[in-house]
């Protein structure tokens, strides 16, 4: 078990690798300590995404007209922890937050008619973005462990 962002002395994400001879055993995990448990993450991809998600909810907060891909690149926080994404990730960010209730959006998608995002106030379900990045008012989990280490 490591730090999973060994440059944030807050952070309470572990990444755990795993060695085993069954192709089922994922070969790391990101796990949280948050209120006494240990909650699991999913994969790093996952725990990136998840922090990309906040970032993108922050700045589009409750913009009435909407933002662009393009428009919330060129807002992203230059001095964040998280790095500003490409165009393309943005996008498949957004596109995975519409489905599962995150974000709103209108538009076609062509040069005339852009897609533009909105944070949706009441999501549309409590599907999973990832593996463990839920729609609880958290962009993590409930799918854990307690303290101990035991399956919930």
């Amino acid at each position: 078990m490591q730090s999973y962002d060994s440059q944030n002395n807050d952070d309470c994400r572990r990444t755990l690798k795993a060695f085993s001879r069954f192709d089922e055993t994922p070969h790391e995990a990101v796990i949280e300590l948050r209120d006494g448990q240990y909650r699991l993450v999913g994969s790093k991809s996952d725990a990136k995404q998840g922090d990309r998600l906040a970032v993108l909810r922050e700045i589009i907060g409750s913009n009435s007209a909407g933002m662009t891909s393009e428009d919330v690149r060129e807002a992203w926080p230059e001095s964040g922890t998280v790095p500003k994404p490409s165009i393309r990730t943005i996008r498949g960010d957004f596109a995975k937050g519409v489905a599962a209730g995150w974000f709103k959006s209108s538009g076609t998608g062509h040069r005339n008619d852009p897609l533009r995002y909105f944070n949706n106030s009441i999501p549309a379900s409590t599907t999973s973005i990832g593996a463990g990045i839920e729609s609880d008012g958290e962009l993590y989990g409930d799918s854990g462990f307690e303290s101990g280490g035991e399956a919930a």
